[in-house]
């Protein structure tokens, strides 16, 4: 009897401990499906497109963004500050569209991408700003419906 007892004691722990470690997987699991992907250029070059819809671009760049207003042709943007130095706030206007070339030159901020929405909430255009480590000037990167353009804003 004692020896059943033991038995079911060890059965009843692995059930538990396995039940535990399900939950402990499935909630790094949610965490990994959640967490922000790595965000580079060339990521941006390779992965962001024209007429993508905004889970689109959520599963690509991720859910941290500020919503802004495009100044030129009052449009909702969705500003990204991709490797934000923690602590620190990006310059902004108002709710604009507004790039913070300083916090990008000092090396506060990796990169700024502003996505524009047309009516149908699809990728009107997109913009990707970043220091050239080979000059030291901020660059942008912008694609347009007429095609991508790069060129030093400072």
């Amino acid at each position: 009897m004692k020896r059943k007892l033991i038995l079911l004691v060890v059965a009843l722990s692995f059930v538990f401990v396995g039940a535990m470690h399900t939950t402990v997987a499935k909630t790094s699991g949610e965490e990994t499906s959640q967490k922000e992907p790595e965000v580079t250029l060339e990521y941006v070059k390779n992965n962001l497109e024209l007429d993508q819809s905004q889970k689109e671009v959520k599963d690509l760049l991720g859910s941290h963004y500020s919503k802004v207003t495009g100044a030129m042709e009052n449009t909702e943007m969705w500003r990204y500050d991709v490797g934000l130095v923690k602590g620190y706030t990006p310059y902004n206007v108002d709710g604009l569209d507004a790039v913070d070339v300083e916090g990008i030159a000092n090396g506060k901020i990796k990169m700024q991408i502003l996505v524009e929405w047309n009516e149908y909430r699809l990728v009107k255009s997109y913009s990707a700003y970043y220091l050239n480590e080979e000059d030291g000037k901020v660059w942008v990167y912008s694609v347009y419906p007429f095609g991508p353009k790069e060129y030093a804003v400072n």
